[in-house]
């Protein structure tokens, strides 16, 4: 067992970040890389050419960040792909701007441990933060992997470079590109390894959650899902519901909701 044929010390760990007018929140997240104890570290900015303070931060923080660039891409995933191209780490971690790191020693403890050949993502815990209505960790132990899960996300894993090298993101999904990539990635015969550590903390409010929709349709193509079956009609009648209420419904209120309807679910624990 080992990391592609290197041992535990001189493993590579490329820490990938895309933000676009998010000053505030890239700070935190530079803030949490800058303290993480493991030290083979590069730390990549995918910058989408913001017109905000964005660009200073960086340029405040150019002493921990490794590169970085700034200029107009066609979307999360597109931006995703261009931080792939820049890495050079033996594994990618992507925590966009806003997440963090849920405690210094997460990659020191992530490489104190071999990975067999055959393990191509190496995923743990997250804790999600509804605002005023608390946080909860998510802990996903084990998972169908003739499916593939909304519960997995890329703040709570680590990829092979060398995979995501190869297939990148597909990005004619505005959504489901890293579920895709999951699935693809499986479909290779690589393992899915958990690891009982929690990854990173992130606020709840992405593109899946706020376009149901659109969430909606991509799943659809991912799974192959006809229009006309009763999956799609109970996952329609879903949209509608998420769509209305977040109409209807303040962020605190729809967010309360949320956490008091998943924190009775078994891969929920309060913090």
């Amino acid at each position: 067992m080992d990391f592609m044929g290197k041992t535990k010390n001189s493993v590579k760990i490329s820490i990938v970040t895309i933000c676009y007018n998010v000053a505030e929140d890239l700070k935190k997240t530079i803030q949490s890389v800058s303290t993480q104890t493991y030290t083979n570290i590069e730390y990549i900015i995918v910058d989408g050419n913001s017109s905000d303070n964005t660009l200073n931060v960086i340029r405040e923080h150019e002493s921990i960040i490794t590169k970085w660039i700034s200029e107009p891409d066609k979307g999360i995933y597109d931006a995703m792909n261009k931080g792939i191209d820049m890495s050079t780490g033996d594994w990618i971690i992507f925590m966009n701007a806003g997440d963090e790191f849920y405690h210094k020693t997460v990659i020191e403890n992530l490489c104190n441990k071999l990975y067999d050949s055959s393990v191509g993502i190496v995923y743990g815990d997250v804790e999600l933060d509804f605002g005023k209505s608390g946080k909860l960790i998510r802990s996903l132990q084990s998972f169908d992997e003739k499916d593939v899960t909304f519960e997995l996300c890329h703040q709570g894993m680590m990829t092979r470079t060398e995979i995501l090298k190869k297939i990148k993101y597909d990005t004619s999904f505005r959504i489901m590109a890293d579920l895709n990539s999951f699935k693809q990635i499986r479909n290779m015969g690589y393992k899915f390894e958990y690891i009982p550590i929690t990854f990173a903390t992130f606020q709840l409010g992405g593109i899946s959650s706020s376009k149901p929709f659109l969430s909606l349709k991509e799943s659809c193509r991912l799974h192959d899902v006809n229009k006309l079956s009763i999956r799609y009609l109970k996952g329609l009648l879903r949209a509608i519901r998420s769509y209305c209420l977040q109409k209807l419904l303040s962020k605190d209120i729809y967010n309360d909701m949320w956490y008091k309807r998943i924190n009775s679910l078994k891969c929920y624990k309060q913090k």
